[in-house]
């Protein structure tokens, strides 16, 4: 096919290039023989820059002879002679013409001698210096020289001299530089290279540029002329276009304007080599518009692949092989390489350094093409059988030399042909692992039918578990195909992992979340099994939801004799799921978390295949422990049943949802954040359509990252997560969405609706008893109910939450839970105690990796004595307060601490509402805060035994301080964090700036940042 020029009419970039090259053309004026070397590999834009370079030297004055040698002939050398001369006549004639052939710039492809002549008779005259007038015709002669007396204008005529030579070149330089270009160089003939050699010693001394292309990757066997026209010369290589001009270039030729991320896309594909790019580019022309980044993964130019393996073929055939086997292998070493593309290992060494050379291929022991787009479409010009082949020879190669199993199974997949089962199970199960990320359903099952049918003990077990996984996600039938498997099965660690993937594929196929009744077959094929009575169970699960907590605590206590009427209640694996749900919902609702942590402890003692005959229940028995402090023996459960703690992931949404609550309990606030991402798409994966026990976990999930977000500050996010959570449909009726409705108190409390943030309190407490849950609820309404009762004025719901906070933080023995409880205690306590009961909370938690609560605590105690009138101890607890907050991800916490610290130190005069507050009288304080609380100025005055108008006053006055109009503008001042603190707890004694003493910390500046104050660190 005819090489493309769409490169050549769009020049984008090369700047550093360009200055290179003028640079030396201005060198010409003062140095002898200037010349200049540009380098790169195919379709890097070696013609593109001379072309672009030689219009800006006409623009600038100079005459430039463009020279190209494609296709190597060696006979341009009579093009060079007619050139000078045609310059010439052009420069001494005033423009006079001497025709087509002698006018042409841009010349290639001639043929013809091999030396310098062929001249005309007035060629000739011309370039003699006849009467000392160099370049024309005396004075009087005709200036018609096309085709004069003295014979036609293709005469031959003698040869031309170095004279002769110089004295054109000094006509065509007089005013500029002379530029002559020599494209391909690498291509040329030894007569043209000897020309050009001539051209340059007999112009010595005059402004001369010689600029040469040479492809990377040149032939050894290029003519000695070549060496000796490079040697010395300055060097220019290009390399790929930058993001940005690659998007440049995609516009010029596609005519769309791309994105930062198209254009990244492209760049990555191409490595931003402007030939490919210009071809992707016209490929998109005409369209309606470009596509997404993601779908250029499968984009192909096969012009482009047609061009470069037409240009490595010439050079050596046996390259287009070893590219087309690096497109199908990818990065594979000599000896692979050579065993798929069929040739010698000194061959195949010989190919490889002309591709790299060519700049296709990586200079590495294990080369692979430098352009995926390249890969891709020297893929799709070989057939299907070949691309069979080279990948079946690959992974036939790499078994044999004992390479890693993933590495063997990447190419079986990759094949379309059906394998049998010589290859091992480890390599079969890679395989399809391989094809189904790739999308390859089909090809995964065959591997793992291959395995099912001749591999035994744990790889067998994982290949059946894998089918059952296959036919429940495509199709009707799957739960007909999971029960034949039970029926063929004796394993029961086989039969624990099927009904559990039944019970997953019963529980989502219910709209009502639970869960469709069992085929009749599964009591048949599980009768006089260990898991007799499974499909019972299931039918009893499926009814918790529905269930207050207590009454379904209450439906496992005689559960064995009713699963297995007469069966001994111990040994039945059917005990792990159940015990794991009687601790789930005893721990909702009973307030003696000690019954229900021994349930837990004793399912997860049951071997883990028990565990898995239901989704839910080694999250539910995990829960509890994690509830209930017991962080340690929680974690060690979870590296056994989901991987190392420290991985940070799990497959599992229900394990990973465990997982953050441990991080929260840690105050490992960002490490929570990402564990209930990765919970929350991993439910949208498994149940798109949020039914069944995974909208449990889904709620659940939601509500705790919700309170993550607030505490981390990121309000607009947890009112996003908040908003969707509603469009999904109404909360359901059990423990699993106590967060949510915490969640959405806190955002309304923070957004300064108190009156909203009730209502949402209300529903919370109404949950608790219609569901019949303990009150001391989950471990987020432990760190921030009390206080939000508190500031929301239900302070006798305050006092009781407290009471049973402290009630269960005892009977779980956890430092954890009583340091939280006597936090709570403190805040509905007298002044007098409060700073005890810190003091004791911080002691309890210091040893502990539990930096959110040891800095909340400690953020409490500052304030305590600030308003105790310790300044400089106040500031330096709330410092350290806000370090650690920082340091765990509480923004929320951060910024309200470091409020309390420009109050303790009395540096507020940039803060106007934060000078507001500290202004309030008491009683300005009182009034205030009942109107924050929704009371209207009259239940005000009843309440606090004043008159209607006394209360007008007051609050005037504080509206006044705090910069606003009315209670319109609550919102807009509290809910920036720690005003509330600084409203309801007593104000820090001597709080006004003009009151320090000289000398104190706070006037030093002691513990205040330089910087903002309001500002949380990252």
């Amino acid at each position: 096919m005819p090489r493309t020029n769409s490169h050549r009419e769009t020049f984008i970039g090369r700047h550093d290039q360009m200055r290179a090259l003028f640079q030396a053309l201005d060198d010409t004026m003062g140095e002898p023989d200037v010349r200049c070397v540009v380098s790169g590999g195919s379709g890097i834009g070696r013609t593109a820059l001379l072309g672009a370079f030689t219009r800006a030297c006409r623009a600038r004055g100079s005459a430039a002879l463009e020279l190209s040698c494609s296709p190597p002939d060696g006979g341009q050398a009579p093009v060079l002679a007619d050139g000078l001369l045609a310059r010439l006549a052009a420069r001494s004639l005033g423009g006079v013409s001497f025709g087509p052939q002698w006018e042409r710039s841009h010349v290639r492809g001639f043929g013809g001698a091999t030396e310098i002549g062929g001249w005309t008779p007035a060629a000739t005259r011309a370039a003699r210096s006849a009467d000392g007038h160099v370049g024309g015709p005396a004075p009087g002669r005709s200036a018609d020289v096309s085709a004069g007396a003295g014979g036609s204008a293709t005469e031959p005529g003698p040869g031309l001299s170095a004279a002769s030579i110089h004295a054109a070149v000094r006509v065509v330089s007089c005013k500029a530089p002379f530029v002559l270009t020599l494209d391909d160089a690498d291509r040329a003939g030894p007569a043209l290279l000897e020309s050009v050699r001539r051209v340059r010693e007999a112009c010595a001394g005059l402004p001369l540029l010689l600029v040469l292309t040479v492809r990377s990757g040149q032939s050894p066997r290029a003519p000695l002329e070549l060496a000796d026209a490079m040697y010395g010369a300055r060097r220019l290589t290009l390399d790929g276009l930058s993001p940005r001009e690659s998007g440049e270039l995609l516009h010029a030729r596609s005519g769309h304007r791309p994105g930062a991320e198209f254009s990244a896309a492209c760049h990555r594909l191409t490595g931003g080599n402007p030939f490919l790019l210009a071809e992707l580019g016209a490929q998109l022309r005409g369209t309606d518009g470009l596509p997404d980044p993601a779908e250029l993964d499968h984009a192909a130019v096969p012009v482009a692949a047609e061009v470069l393996l037409g240009r490595v073929a010439r050079a050596d055939p046996h390259a287009v092989r070893l590219a087309q086997a690096l497109a199908v292998v990818g990065r594979a070493d000599a000896p692979l390489l050579a065993q798929v593309s069929g040739l010698g290992l000194v061959e195949t060494l010989n190919g490889l350094d002309l591709l790299v050379r060519t700049g296709l291929v990586t200079d590495t022991e294990e080369p692979v093409l430098r352009h995926p787009l390249l890969a891709r479409t020297f893929r799709e010009s070989m057939t299907q059988m070949a691309r069979n082949a080279a990948h079946l020879t690959a992974a036939l190669h790499l078994h044999e030399h004992h390479a890693p199993a993933e590495r063997v199974a990447r190419h079986l997949s990759a094949s379309t042909v059906a394998q049998n089962a010589d290859w091992s199970a480890e390599v079969m199960m890679r395989a399809a692992a391989s094809a189904r990320d790739a999308g390859h359903d089909d090809t995964a099952r065959r591997y793992l039918e291959l395995v099912a049918e001749t591999a035994s003990g744990a790889q067998r077990r994982q290949s059946v578990l894998e089918l059952a996984d296959h036919h429940l996600r495509h199709g009707p039938g799957g739960t007909e195909t999971v029960v034949a498997m039970l029926h063929r099965t004796d394993d029961d660690a086989l039969r624990g992992g099927l009904l559990g993937r039944l019970s997953r594929a019963l529980t989502a196929a219910d709209p009502s979340g639970g869960g469709t009744e069992p085929p009749h077959s599964v009591a048949a094929a599980l009768r006089g099994t260990a898991f007799e009575g499974w499909d019972r169970l299931h039918l009893l699960l499926s009814r918790l939801p529905e269930l207050p907590a207590a009454a379904a605590a209450e439906l496992f206590d005689d559960l064995p004799a009713r699963l297995r009427p007469g069966a001994p209640d111990g040994g039945s694996p059917l005990l792990a799921a159940s015990r794991a749900f009687a601790a789930y919902y005893r721990n909702l609702a009973d307030d003696d978390p000690r019954t229900s942590a021994a349930w837990a402890r004793a399912a997860l003692r049951c071997p883990p295949e028990d565990l898995d005959i239901h989704p839910l229940a080694s999250t539910a028995a995990l829960a509890v422990l994690v509830d209930g402090g017991q962080r340690a023996e929680a974690a060690g459960h979870l590296e056994r049943l989901g991987g190392q703690v420290a991985q940070g992931v799990a497959e599992d949404p229900g394990l990973a949802w465990v997982r953050a609550q441990l991080a929260f309990a840690e105050g490992d606030l960002p490490a929570a954040r990402g564990l209930l991402a990765v919970s929350l798409e991993a439910l949208g994966v498994a149940d798109p359509a949020g039914r069944g026990w995974g909208a449990l976990v889904r709620v659940a999930a939601t509500g705790l990252l919700a309170n993550v977000l607030l505490t981390r500050g990121e309000r607009a996010e947890a009112q996003l997560l908040l908003q969707r959570d509603d469009r999904s449909g109404p909360l359901p009726a059990d423990g699993w969405s106590q967060d949510v409705l915490l969640a959405r108190a806190r955002l309304w409390a923070v957004n300064g609706d108190l009156a909203a943030a009730r209502r949402s309190l209300a529903a919370l407490r109404a949950l608790h008893r219609t569901a019949g849950l303990r009150a001391a609820g989950t471990a987020s309404w432990r760190v921030h109910g009390v206080e939000l009762l508190a500031r929301t004025g239900l302070t006798s719901e305050a006092r009781t939450l407290t009471e049973e906070q402290l009630r269960f933080a005892r009977l779980t023995g956890s430092d954890l839970e009583l340091g939280r409880a006597r936090r709570a205690l403190a805040r509905v306590c007298d002044p007098a105690s409060a700073e005890q009961h810190l003091r004791a909370a911080v002691a309890l938690l210091e040893p502990l990796p539990a930096a959110m609560d040891l800095a909340a605590a400690l953020a409490d105690l500052g304030a305590v004595r600030a308003a105790g009138g310790h300044r400089e101890d106040a500031v330096a607890v709330l410092t350290r307060a806000v370090r650690l907050a920082e340091r765990c991800g509480a923004g929320d916490l951060a910024l309200r601490v470091r409020q309390q610290i420009l109050a303790a130190s009395g540096d507020t005069a940039r803060y106007t509402p934060l000078r507001g507050v500290l202004s309030l009288t008491p009683r300005e304080r009182e009034i205030l805060v009942d109107a924050l609380h929704g009371l209207t100025n009259k239940r005000i005055s009843a309440r606090r035994d004043i008159t209607s108008r006394t209360v007008e006053l007051h609050l005037s006055s504080a509206y006044r301080k705090l910069g606003i109009s009315g209670r319109g503008d609550f919102g807009t001042v509290f809910r920036v964090p720690g005003l509330w603190a600084l409203l309801t707890d007593p104000p820090p004694a001597d709080h006004h700036a003009e009151r320090r003493a000289p000398g104190s910390a706070a006037a030093a500046g002691t513990s205040v940042p330089a910087e903002d104050p309001l500002r949380v660190r990252p």
